[in-house]
């Protein structure tokens, strides 16, 4: 089944972002994390994941940690990845794993670039 997401503007912004969609549906409710909601969406709870990356990679993490309850942590410092890195090749955890993100290179907002051509859509 699909949740009911209300969002403010920030996260109004980063889902027409990941969608690429320009406009969205009515608020439902009035406030969301104390700001007031602007839209609302209906989302599966098998998307979570993938807008949680995205939203992640959008707010500059260096890595993201995979757990195995099917968490996701986004890391931002380089000596935290550093670290995680190092325990986990040290001494690996069931279910666990860390991917790197390439941070500043390679995207403009959340369009790629076209490394032959420099086109961005």
């Amino acid at each position: 089944m699909r949740l009911l997401c209300d969002l403010n503007e920030a996260g109004a912004a980063m889902i027409r972002d990941y969608f690429g969609i320009e406009t969205m549906r009515a608020n439902w409710n009035s406030l969301v994390a104390g700001e007031p909601a602007v839209a609302s969406i209906m989302l599966h709870r098998n998307s979570l994941m993938q807008i949680a990356e995205f939203a992640l990679i959008r707010a500059g993490a260096r890595a993201i940690l995979y757990r195995a309850d099917d968490s996701i942590t986004g890391l931002f410092d380089a000596g935290t990845v550093e670290a995680y890195s190092k325990l986990l090749a040290d001494k690996p955890i069931e279910g666990w794993s860390i991917r790197t993100t390439r941070v500043g290179s390679g995207a403009v907002g959340s369009r790629n670039i076209h490394a032959f051509s420099g086109r961005v859509e």
